[in-house]
């Protein structure tokens, strides 16, 4: 029966017995002024999409006793005999109680409802008879429902029950007799079948599916904001991996320079760039770990998902919206500096062409995927956030080009400092989805206008363009656009997928895992930007000065990435249960899985930067094409294979990137060639396999004295058994001591002086 019908055989029900079911004789005008007001409430007041509003209306005007953080969602149906009755009875609803969409609430007898407690969709509450052709009928009799109880969709309460605290009524059942504290119950009549904990009851206040499950109980948030989640950055840190645009922080400016010609102050140089880079990158690390640790908790996995899912979708679309321009732009200034101006205003004047287009597509697959008045909103909110900063990025790629790094370092940390610190306090406010998607698009507005303040210092932004500039430029990046798109439609189909193929709560499984993933992408980016520059400027004495200019890069970077897979899965566990809370806890396998990705992805996203170099970016677009059908044809087997054996479809999706980077570092190999690894590049990998296979015995073997422990033991035998191997090269242990020092020279006098 739907909730439009049912309201009408409620409002029929009511007009044929009001006069005998209210406890005192009413005049005409009296019933005619309840049912008016009764209409206003139930089809007027509770589908106002305002919180404050509908609020206001049940605790001032129908005289509703409501805690902090008590919220009654849109679409709920409320029996009263007036406000005086009401007030009367006595109504309650604690702190924290969620009533959820299309409930009915009878308050004619009385009804009490505890702190933390969750009555979910479509659920019954009665307090009055009220039957046709009975002697009860009229006849009134509280509810209670204590602290800490979950009401399952379409669960029928009976008049006179009481609910006791931290109890559990199924969805459907048909509650007739109290219910004790901590039971379940299921059925109709409901018949406890089992019981929790206290400490679950504690814990698990509210149920997965509209209100947030946290460790710390439920926080309260305005009920048309369902949760979404982070802050974030979903996957940007994997997008930089196979698009050299999103790679590349501040970088090179000087046109083609031999490579070799000064030695010391190019390896000073690449230290320099690292260290900039990676200044602001230990900064944004910081901040989103604090985000992480706070948001996703509120938001629960299916809130996770939601979020992840709309910047999946508005990172596909950013790229028609990007269309290539940033690889172009950074490598046409190296070359040519003093033609910045218009280049990067022709940038300009291109995306905001593009603009509409992308905002036209998002509305589209909204309208497609009916996701839901909420998750809608969500996504206009994050594609305007990606429309904005894809604005910025034509000064960013003037900042890389003319190696003003540290201004790349300044807009990310502003970036993800206040997506963090402000996404933290609207949560802890309340807010949900809603308000942290769009906190998200108008911190992107403020970098933009930054961006904009910032690069008039270097470049004079040259808006006068031309259709036949513009068309020139858009033919050039027609490459760099189709790397681009292959890559962001590679690393997102599997989340878009997962999303079509299963629930919210898995795609925030998965969302969970690459939130921390990504941010272990930073180190093959930072070398990898750090190198284009030299790499390019190889080029102009041949191919061989490249692949001997790459050896060094693809060395260091295959030898970091295995220690970083091996801690990775070592520590799953741990870091899952530490950040996201015991509810994620089906995100750690996923985790797992991925952990044997890195090595892979660490060394495609510089063999992508060596092809970049080359002008050959086309051949890795044809790798990304083969990528971006191989990985879709895997996760239709996959996904469902692991969602109907471990409920778990993020699983198979793990397992298909993992493959497909696999088959594309193969490819890549073939394409630069294979020689580019020598033999002292497989002897150190080999030895890091060692070292990191050290370091898990230690940590496995020191595990019953704690994770901490464990873990600091396990990264001593690591660093020891690196030592002994020497895999560090001399010149690797001279930049760490150059920058050992440079790091005390600013340190030691700061402190001195305090």
């Amino acid at each position: 029966m739907s909730l439009l019908s049912r309201n009408t055989q409620i409002e029929a029900h009511e007009s044929r017995h009001a006069s005998t079911s209210t406890p005192r004789s009413r005049t005409g005008k009296q019933l005619l002024t309840i049912r008016v007001l009764r209409y206003f409430t139930n089809h007027v007041v509770a589908h106002i999409p305002s919180y404050t509003i509908r609020h206001a209306w049940y605790a001032r005007i129908l005289g509703i006793r409501m805690g902090q953080g008590a919220a009654v969602h849109p679409n709920c149906y409320v029996w009263f005999y007036g406000p005086g009755s009401i007030r009367r009875k006595g109504v309650h609803i604690g702190a924290n109680s969620r009533i959820n969409r299309g409930c009915t609430i009878d308050l004619r007898g009385g009804l009490t409802i505890g702190d933390n407690v969750s009555v979910s969709a479509e659920a019954t509450i009665l307090t009055s008879v009220g039957m046709a052709n009975s002697q009860r009928a009229g006849e009134a009799s509280a509810v209670v429902i204590e602290d800490n109880v979950w009401i399952g969709t379409r669960a029928i309460v009976m008049p006179g029950v009481t609910i006791g605290r931290g109890a559990v009524v199924g969805a459907g059942a048909v509650v007739m007799r109290d219910v004790q504290p901590l039971a379940i119950v299921f059925g109709s009549p409901a018949r406890p079948v089992t019981s929790r904990s206290d400490q679950e009851a504690q814990c698990d206040r509210q149920p997965a599916a509209t209100v947030r499950m946290t460790a710390n109980g439920i926080t309260a948030a305005p009920a048309e904001q369902i949760e979404a989640t982070g802050a974030g950055e979903g996957r940007a840190g994997l997008a930089l991996v196979f698009d050299a645009s999103a790679a590349e922080g501040p970088q090179h400016a000087q046109p083609a320079t031999a490579p070799s010609a000064e030695p010391a102050k190019g390896t000073t140089r690449v230290a320099k760039n690292l260290g900039a880079l990676a200044g602001g990158q230990l900064v944004t690390w910081s901040m989103t770990l604090v985000w992480t640790l706070v948001v996703p908790r509120a938001l629960g996995p299916a809130g996770l998902g939601i979020v992840v899912s709309a910047q999946s979708v508005a990172g596909v679309l950013g790229i028609v919206l990007g269309f290539g321009t940033r690889s172009y732009l950074v490598r046409e200034i190296v070359i040519e500096p003093r033609e910045s101006s218009k280049l990067v205003g022709t940038a300009v004047i291109l995306r905001l062409t593009l603009a509409p287009v992308v905002a036209l597509a998002a509305v589209l697959w909204a309208k497609i995927a009916h996701d839901g008045h909420d998750a809608t909103i969500v996504l206009y909110l994050v594609t305007t956030m990606t429309i904005l900063t894809l604005l910025a990025e034509p000064a960013q790629a003037a900042f890389q080009a003319l190696e003003r790094m540290k201004y790349l370092a300044y807009a990310d940390v502003i970036n993800k400092s206040c997506q963090s610190l402000i996404g933290i306090v609207l949560v802890i406010l309340g807010f949900r989805a809603v308000a942290i998607a769009g906190n998200m698009a108008a911190v992107a507005g403020v970098v933009l206008l930054l961006n904009l303040i910032w690069i008039r210092r270097f470049v004079r932004i040259d808006v006068r363009t031309t259709l036949r500039r513009t068309g020139v430029m858009a033919k050039q990046s027609l490459a760099y656009w189709a790397f681009g798109l292959f890559g962001f439609f590679y690393l997102w189909i599997d989340t878009i997928m997962l999303s079509l193929m299963t629930d919210p709560t898995v795609v925030g499984w998965y969302g969970a895992t690459t939130q921390i993933f990504q941010t272990l992408m930073f180190l093959p980016v930072l070398v990898s930007t750090a190198w284009l520059p030299r790499l390019v400027a190889a080029f102009t004495h041949g191919r061989d000065h490249v692949l001997k200019a790459a050896r060094a890069p693809i060395d260091f970077i295959l030898v970091i990435s295995v220690p970083v897979a091996a801690g990775i899965a070592m520590i799953a566990p741990a870091a899952i249960h530490a950040v996201y809370g015991p509810k994620f806890g089906h995100a750690v396998p996923v985790m797992v899985v991925l952990a044997f990705c890195i090595p892979p992805i660490y060394l495609n996203i510089v063999l992508a930067q060596v092809l970049l170099a080359e002008k050959r970016q086309a051949v890795w677009t044809a790798v990304m094409a083969a990528a971006a059908v191989v990985n879709p044809l895997m996760n239709l087997f996959l996904i469902p294979l692991t969602q109907g054996r471990y409920h778990n479809g993020a699983i198979g999706a793990a397992i298909s990137l993992v493959l497909t980077e696999l088959l594309m570092d193969i490819a890549g190999l073939v394409i630069v060639g294979h020689h580019v690894l020598d033999r002292r590049a497989f002897r150190r990998c080999a030895s890091a396999v060692v070292a990191s296979a050290g370091m898990w015995g230690v940590f496995y073997a020191a595990s019953p004295a704690g994770t901490a422990p464990s873990l600091v033991a396990g990264m001593t035998a690591l660093i020891g058994l690196a030592l002994a191997l020497r895999i560090a090269t001399e010149d690797e242990m001279a930049l760490i001591r150059t920058g050992i020092a440079r790091l005390r020279g600013r340190l030691v006098p700061r402190f001195q002086s305090s």
